[in-house]
């Protein structure tokens, strides 16, 4: 605990400026004007804001719209009691769905319908795929 002690004492209370100057000519920089702390200043907030660029330039995840608007549909149904397990597929959900509140069997298989064609079928229309945010958008439990 001493050793602790005295180190902690060395380093933080007893830093001077020998101390400053010796550690400064460990790291090769001996002979430090203002001049030359004001440029290595420079320099590190150049390549901060140079990092900090080619980080907001970086393309963005593309947004499946329409898996989105399934997961909206997946919310509004958990607020009713049904809530989507990780692993369960869209039609299984949509059955489980019926089975507990079955006056809205036909509107959540339409629904889910739409979802299974706009996601996994072979173009994406886009009158379908306003269709399908409409019925998202109106479908109440």
């Amino acid at each position: 605990w001493d050793l602790t002690n005295l180190s902690w004492y060395r380093w933080v209370v007893d830093y001077g400026k020998e101390r400053q100057e010796r550690f400064l000519a460990s790291l090769g920089l001996d002979d430090i004007s203002w001049g030359r702390v004001l440029g290595l200043l420079l320099l590190g907030v150049l390549l901060f804001v140079l990092v900090y660029a080619a980080l907001l330039r970086r393309p963005k995840k593309s947004v499946d719209r329409t898996h989105a608007l399934y997961l909206r549909l997946c919310r509004k149904l958990a607020r009713a009691g049904v809530v989507r397990a990780a692993h369960e597929a869209p039609l299984a959900f949509a059955q489980r769905c019926a089975r507990k509140y079955p006056d809205i069997n036909v509107s959540i298989q339409r629904i889910i319908e739409r979802y299974l064609r706009l996601r996994y079928g072979e173009r994406i229309d886009a009158q379908e795929l306003r269709a399908f945010k409409r019925a998202v958008k109106a479908f109440k439990i």
